[in-house]
Protein backbone atom coordinates (compact mmCIF):
# COMPACT_ATOMS: atom_id res chain seq x y z
CA UNK A 1 0.00 0.00 0.00
CA UNK A 2 1.39 3.36 -0.99
CA UNK A 3 1.90 5.98 1.69
CA UNK A 4 -0.59 8.42 0.15
CA UNK A 5 -3.45 5.93 0.62
CA UNK A 6 -2.59 5.29 4.25
CA UNK A 7 -2.40 8.97 5.09
CA UNK A 8 -5.74 9.80 3.45
CA UNK A 9 -7.43 7.43 5.90
CA UNK A 10 -5.92 9.38 8.80
CA UNK A 11 -5.91 13.06 9.51
CA UNK A 12 -3.44 14.04 12.24
CA UNK A 13 0.31 14.13 11.62
CA UNK A 14 3.43 15.30 13.39
CA UNK A 15 6.16 16.51 11.04
CA UNK A 16 9.65 15.77 12.33
CA UNK A 17 11.69 18.64 10.98
CA UNK A 18 11.08 22.14 12.27
CA UNK A 19 12.75 23.97 9.40
CA UNK A 20 12.43 24.45 5.66
CA UNK A 21 11.95 20.71 5.02
CA UNK A 22 9.03 20.61 7.44
CA UNK A 23 7.51 23.68 5.83
CA UNK A 24 7.81 22.10 2.37
CA UNK A 25 6.23 18.84 3.49
CA UNK A 26 3.34 20.65 5.17
CA UNK A 27 2.74 22.70 2.04
CA UNK A 28 2.46 19.57 -0.08
CA UNK A 29 0.07 17.65 2.14
CA UNK A 30 -3.57 17.30 1.09
CA UNK A 31 -5.84 19.88 2.70
CA UNK A 32 -7.66 17.28 4.83
CA UNK A 33 -4.45 16.33 6.66
CA UNK A 34 -4.00 18.28 9.90
CA UNK A 35 -0.46 18.99 11.08
CA UNK A 36 -0.80 19.01 14.86
CA UNK A 37 2.87 19.73 15.61
CA UNK A 38 6.37 19.93 14.29
CA UNK A 39 9.18 18.24 16.20
CA UNK A 40 12.89 18.89 16.07
CA UNK A 41 16.07 17.84 17.87
CA UNK A 42 17.24 21.47 18.04
CA UNK A 43 16.38 22.57 21.59
CA UNK A 44 16.39 26.24 20.48
CA UNK A 45 13.29 25.54 18.38
CA UNK A 46 11.26 23.87 21.16
CA UNK A 47 8.27 25.98 22.16
CA UNK A 48 8.54 28.18 19.07
CA UNK A 49 6.30 27.82 16.05
CA UNK A 50 6.59 27.30 12.33
CA UNK A 51 3.73 28.69 10.25
CA UNK A 52 1.67 28.96 13.45
CA UNK A 53 2.23 25.35 14.55
CA UNK A 54 4.19 24.59 17.72
CA UNK A 55 7.57 22.85 17.53
CA UNK A 56 7.84 20.23 20.28
CA UNK A 57 10.74 18.19 21.56
CA UNK A 58 10.85 14.58 20.33
CA UNK A 59 10.19 13.27 23.88
CA UNK A 60 6.72 14.88 23.69
CA UNK A 61 5.62 12.82 20.67
CA UNK A 62 4.61 9.58 22.44
CA UNK A 63 2.04 11.46 24.53
CA UNK A 64 0.43 13.11 21.52
CA UNK A 65 -2.72 12.01 19.66
CA UNK A 66 -1.43 11.55 16.09
CA UNK A 67 -1.89 9.09 13.26
CA UNK A 68 1.48 9.42 11.53
CA UNK A 69 4.87 11.04 11.94
CA UNK A 70 6.35 12.33 8.71
CA UNK A 71 10.12 12.77 8.72
CA UNK A 72 11.05 15.90 6.76
CA UNK A 73 14.80 16.03 7.18
CA UNK A 74 18.01 15.02 5.45
CA UNK A 75 18.78 13.22 8.71
CA UNK A 76 15.91 10.78 8.14
CA UNK A 77 17.87 7.54 8.84
CA UNK A 78 19.07 8.83 12.23
CA UNK A 79 15.63 10.23 13.09
CA UNK A 80 13.99 6.93 12.16
CA UNK A 81 16.34 5.10 14.55
CA UNK A 82 15.64 7.72 17.22
CA UNK A 83 11.88 7.23 16.91
CA UNK A 84 12.25 3.45 16.94
CA UNK A 85 14.39 3.73 20.09
CA UNK A 86 11.48 5.68 21.60
CA UNK A 87 9.35 2.59 20.83
CA UNK A 88 7.16 4.41 18.32
CA UNK A 89 5.49 1.92 16.01
CA UNK A 90 7.40 1.93 12.71
CA UNK A 91 4.13 1.55 10.77
CA UNK A 92 3.19 5.06 11.96
CA UNK A 93 6.42 6.65 10.66
CA UNK A 94 6.79 7.87 7.09
CA UNK A 95 9.82 9.40 5.42
CA UNK A 96 8.57 12.30 3.34
CA UNK A 97 11.17 12.36 0.54
CA UNK A 98 8.51 12.56 -2.17
CA UNK A 99 6.90 15.48 -0.34
CA UNK A 100 10.22 17.28 0.00
CA UNK A 101 11.02 16.83 -3.68
CA UNK A 102 7.53 17.22 -5.15
CA UNK A 103 6.11 15.92 -8.39
CA UNK A 104 8.08 15.91 -11.67
CA UNK A 105 5.89 18.70 -13.07
CA UNK A 106 6.78 20.94 -10.13
CA UNK A 107 10.32 19.65 -9.61
CA UNK A 108 12.28 22.51 -8.03
CA UNK A 109 16.00 22.94 -8.55
CA UNK A 110 16.57 23.12 -4.81
CA UNK A 111 15.44 19.48 -4.73
CA UNK A 112 18.22 18.57 -7.17
CA UNK A 113 20.75 20.22 -4.87
CA UNK A 114 19.16 18.45 -1.88
CA UNK A 115 19.52 15.05 -3.57
CA UNK A 116 23.12 15.76 -4.58
CA UNK A 117 24.00 16.71 -1.01
CA UNK A 118 22.26 13.59 0.26
CA UNK A 119 24.20 11.43 -2.19
CA UNK A 120 27.45 13.06 -1.11
CA UNK A 121 26.57 12.46 2.53
CA UNK A 122 25.77 8.81 1.89
CA UNK A 123 28.76 8.02 -0.33
CA UNK A 124 31.22 10.41 1.29
CA UNK A 125 32.67 11.02 -2.14
CA UNK A 126 32.25 12.99 -5.33
CA UNK A 127 34.10 10.40 -7.42
CA UNK A 128 30.83 9.40 -9.11
CA UNK A 129 30.40 13.00 -10.26
CA UNK A 130 33.75 13.33 -12.02
CA UNK A 131 34.07 9.85 -13.49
Amino acid sequence: MRWEYKVYMKTKVVIFGGGEGGRKVMGRLPKDIKVIAFSDNDAKKHGTSLDGITIVKPADIPGMDYDFIIIASVHAPAILRQLEDMEIDKSRIEIGWHLLVGTPAAFPWDAVVFLLILLLAVTGSIAWLVS
